[in-house]
């Protein structure tokens, strides 16, 4: 689905057997005002709402309409309110409106409305992009602590290693002295010297 601005005058499509193709549209082109009114006339006269409905109600705010995208999305929660359709549209058309809602409600009042309608929650009234970057950050942090574990796994293996070779070099100088340790290791004088110390 393409929502831009590009200058096509028709869905194009193909089908061909066994081969997924989606239709594309510019939602731009299609009237919001006919598909509002259309949705409006459905509930106060208690026709049946189609899945293309709710498609409808989903996609409105990207509609060519005379109306700002914030009255538009407190209209759409006014008329999800009022739908009777199966709990999984439901569940799609409110999680829909909510990121709608995210990205362009700003005034407060609106926002209560929206929020009391959609039956929001304090995460959902952040805007989607805070949201987002909430997530992302999470998902950073959640690296970042696995990383570190790895770090000082890392840093205990070879801490172990060194204590280990500590007690191979201790063994040793009970039998060579530090010359012959230190030629045999290849480790330097000064250090072989410092762990004799230690014993």
């Amino acid at each position: 689905m393409y929502t831009g601005e590009l200058p096509l005058n028709k869905a194009l499509y193909l089908n061909y057997k066994d081969v997924y193709s989606p239709n594309f549209f510019i939602t731009k082109q299609i009237d919001g005002e006919i598909r509002l009114n259309n949705l409006k006339y459905k509930i106060e006269n208690n026709k049946q709402i189609t899945s293309f409905d709710v498609i409808d109600l989903i996609w409105m705010p990207t509609f060519r309409i005379n109306m700002t995208k914030e009255d538009l999305i407190v209209e759409l929660s006014l008329i999800y309110d009022k739908l009777l359709i199966s709990y999984p549209l439901s569940r799609v058309a409110r999680k829909c409106l909510i990121l709608w809602a995210g990205k362009y409600l700003k005034n407060p009042e609106k926002i209560k409305i929206v929020a009391r309608k959609l039956k929001m929650s304090a995460i959902n009234m952040k805007p989607f992009e805070e949201q987002l970057r909430d997530a992302i950050i999470d998902g950073e942090l959640t690296r970042a602590e696995e990383r570190g574990k790895e770090i000082g796994i890392e840093k205990g293996i070879e801490k172990g290693i060194e204590k280990g070779e500590e007690n191979i070099i201790k063994r040793m100088l009970k039998k060579y002295n530090v010359e012959e340790v230190s030629k045999m290791t290849e480790i330097d004088i000064k250090q072989i010297k410092a762990i004799k110390t230690k014993l």
